[in-house]
């Protein structure tokens, strides 16, 4: 720009008094706020914008995400479209430091009204690595990440990682993204991963995965969706030498080939610990194009958060499943649901709640649950991440049944809950939450494994 311009302003947010709007005039009485509000609703056209420190990213990119600044017709619209394309540029991790500047244009065809806008911006670096730990639903882990940024100059980026963890003994993936017409709220994604999972404890086995899926995911507002395909070689072995012969039968190998669709809702205030708000979230898997499994499975859940004041919140959860296998197909150890444990059943062990052989919890085709949970303040303690807590919980877990009507065996397993009762402490920590209740079984089935007693939990997704 011409040494003989001043910049109108170098952050117009915090300097809209610098408008190109003409000042108030000497007779004008008006107050600054009303001059203001008159300011921002000047004629202002975008002649030009020039976008500076751009390096590795196509110009293409750069154009549609400025596009629609250049249809703003107030000063108004100029600056919430400058703030918003930069905001954009900064959530596709291509740049940050933004500094925009603006100059009356001139030139016997510039429209009247019309100003230079130079954006001056650095990009950020193409590579970066992390490492860490996390904990989450009642396992925990360390991960290894490497992740190159902007890989082809439209947002792009690489990551491999690794982890290992306490049921998730070694995990290995590998994924492209990329976001669609520059926007990124929405992406695809392609994945190549292996997954090496131990359920000694529960089933006396372990499971190898080893995949790629090619997935969309788009987020609109208060609605975050996602769909995808995935193919998933899956191996049952390590088997125990106390394996209960259905174990055993399930041994082997497996090729799933389908698609899946998920859908989530969450207007609460907190998703660890909140005091009000709902949640619902849906998830539905078609099996069978392609491989040797075949079966429909679909998956809800919702919540709801009250808040009564004085700091009580009343909360209440449900959750239910069901895996259908299609063309006279049986259903794996390895797609079925299981219940049981401090995230999903409480005052039951891991896995404790459904059918069994022997000492091995064999997953249920149908399964449902419900807590409903009242939040306390702590007397003498003044503190939202701190709460006490009292709670009921009832759910069931069945197999269906060939020759038995599915309304029949829904009806079975609601008329026969396995339910708990408790009291106890919860705790946030970051976005982990902490709990450590006293649990009472009321009801259970023979095979059920209670867990009497002081039962602690930790994770993200409580019932």
């Amino acid at each position: 720009m011409s040494a003989m311009n001043n910049d109108l302003f170098d952050d117009f947010s915090q300097n809209p008094a610098a408008s190109p709007s003409p000042p108030p005039t000497a007779s004008s009485t008006a107050p600054n706020s009303t001059w203001l509000s008159e300011s921002i609703t000047v004629p202002l056209r975008i002649n030009s914008i020039r976008v500076e420190g751009v390096k590795n990213t196509r110009s293409g990119v750069i154009q549609e995400v400025i596009a629609p600044a250049l249809q703003a017709k107030s000063f108004d619209e100029v600056t919430k479209k400058l703030h918003q394309a930069c905001g954009r540029l900064e959530q596709l991790e291509i740049m940050d430091g933004f500094e925009i500047a603006m100059d009356m244009a001139h030139g016997p065809l510039v429209p009247e009204h019309s100003v230079d806008v130079v954006i001056h911006a650095r990009e950020k670096g193409r590579f970066w690595a992390r490492t860490g730990t996390e904990i989450g639903n009642s396992e925990g882990s360390a991960h290894t990440s490497a992740n190159f940024r902007n890989l082809f100059g439209g947002g792009e980026t690489l990551s491999i990682s690794g982890s290992v963890g306490t049921r998730t003994r070694a995990s290995h993936q590998a994924t492209l993204a990329a976001p669609v017409n520059a926007d990124p709220n929405q992406r695809f994604s392609l994945a190549a991963y292996q997954q090496n999972q131990t359920f000694q404890a529960s089933s006396s086995h372990e499971q190898l995965f080893r995949g790629i899926s090619l997935r969309y995911s788009g987020a609109f507002p208060g609605l975050h969706t996602e769909m995808g395909y995935s193919a998933v070689w899956r191996q049952i072995r390590e088997l125990g030498f106390r394996a209960s012969p259905s174990v055993r039968l399930e041994a082997g190998h497996s090729l799933k080939s389908g698609v899946y669709f998920s859908m989530l809702r969450d207007r609460r205030d907190n998703p660890t610990l909140p005091t009000q708000g709902y949640m619902w979230k849906w998830y539905s898997e078609l099996a069978g194009l392609g491989g040797d499994v075949r079966f429909l499975k679909n998956e809800a859940q919702t919540q709801y958060n009250l808040p009564l004041g004085r700091g009580f919140v009343l909360s209440n959860t449900i959750r239910a499943g069901l895996l259908q296998p299609l063309q006279n197909d049986t259903t794996r150890i390895c797609d079925r649901f299981f219940l049981g444990g401090p995230n999903s059943l409480r005052g039951f062990r891991p896995f404790g709640v459904g059918p069994r052989d022997q000492r091995d919890a064999l997953g249920g085709d149908f399964y449902w649950s419900s807590g409903l949970s009242l939040l306390t303040p702590l007397p003498n303690i003044d503190s939202d991440k701190l709460k006490g807590h009292l709670w009921a919980n009832a759910g069931g877990l069945a197999q269906l049944k060939a020759n038995t009507p599915l309304h029949q065996s829904v009806q079975e397993s609601l008329c026969r809950p396995t339910s708990s009762v408790g009291l106890g402490l919860l705790f946030q920590y970051s976005m982990v939450r902490l709990e450590l209740n006293f649990c009472l079984p009321l009801t259970m089935s023979v095979w059920d494994h209670a867990k009497k007693g002081w039962q602690f939990g930790m994770g993200i997704d409580f019932l």
